[in-house]
């Protein structure tokens, strides 16, 4: 669809610089060497004719023109047909607005004269608001190759400055990228350095081996144990003493305490029965 699109801007222009010259053709006044003004001081329509390329240039080599015109314009139509599709509009527009124009020239330089071949390129539009600087006159077909290569050059650069954008911000992403994967690779290993520092620390902890000496003997340090932590086995040596219990002839508590007052109340039992 877009081909078709880009062929039907280059047939416009062709057709749209035919008419305009053939109404210019057509004017009595235009050709009798009249003018006529479409903004006095400014803009008019005055005919004339040239023999080389765009605005009146190359009118020396005409034949030289012509065969590079020629080969351009094949080029160009052959160009949109390949790459047209893939190309920018911008870019398909002006390739096709620059053939349009190379066309209805190229007519008129074959058609427009006595011997095929040898014709004039007919001109009109005369911009004399700056006769000094601006002194060409020209016609549609002038106007559109003259656009299409302006629209051409301004596709290039914003072509380039948006490729050039993007570089720079593909590179920054990727720098972004370098920058998270190094942070996690280096956080990977002070993890797995950790990892192995713990492990190593509790294989030290928990081998026998490394308490052990080469003969079989504890080699770990003893610990100071203080009065009131005292060893499993002392206390149980204290404790598992055999306990007698108290007969019926054994001597209680008190008697065993108080033995003098036993013996004090015997005395008193005696003196008592001597007396009686």
């Amino acid at each position: 669809m877009i081909l078709v699109i880009y062929y039907a801007i280059v047939i416009i222009a062709v057709l749209l610089d035919l008419y305009t010259k053939e109404l210019v053709l057509g004017s009595e006044a235009l050709m009798s060497g009249g003018s006529i003004d479409l903004i006095p001081g400014v803009l008019r329509f005055r005919y004339t004719y040239n023999e080389g390329a765009a605005m009146g240039m190359l009118t020396d080599n005409r034949w030289v023109f012509m065969i590079m015109s020629t080969v351009a314009i094949i080029a160009l139509i052959i160009g949109i047909a390949v790459v047209g599709k893939k190309m920018s509009v911008l870019c398909g527009v002006s390739l096709s607005m620059i053939t349009g124009g190379g066309i209805g020239n190229m007519v008129e330089r074959i058609f427009n004269g006595d011997v095929l071949g040898k014709g004039k390129v007919t001109d009109f539009i005369d911009f004399y608001a700056f006769p000094e600087v601006w002194p060409w006159i020209f016609n549609v077909a002038d106007i559109c190759v003259c656009v299409g290569v302006a629209i051409f050059i301004f596709d290039y650069i914003y072509t380039e400055v948006k490729l050039a954008k993007e570089k720079k911000c593909t590179a920054a992403a990727l720098a972004t990228d370098s920058e998270v994967a190094t942070d996690s690779e280096t956080t990977t290993d002070s993890e797995t350095t950790t990892d192995s520092e713990t492990t190593t620390d509790s294989e030290i902890t928990t081998d026998p081996e490394a308490l052990t000496d080469g003969n079989g003997e504890n080699t770990e340090p003893e610990k100071a144990v203080s009065d009131g932590d005292l060893p499993f086995e002392e206390s149980d040596a204290q404790t598992d003493e055999p306990c007698e219990e108290p007969s019926g002839d054994s001597v209680s508590d008190d008697e065993a305490t108080h033995p003098d007052e036993e013996a004090t109340d015997e005395n008193e039992e005696r003196f008592e029965e001597t007396e009686s």
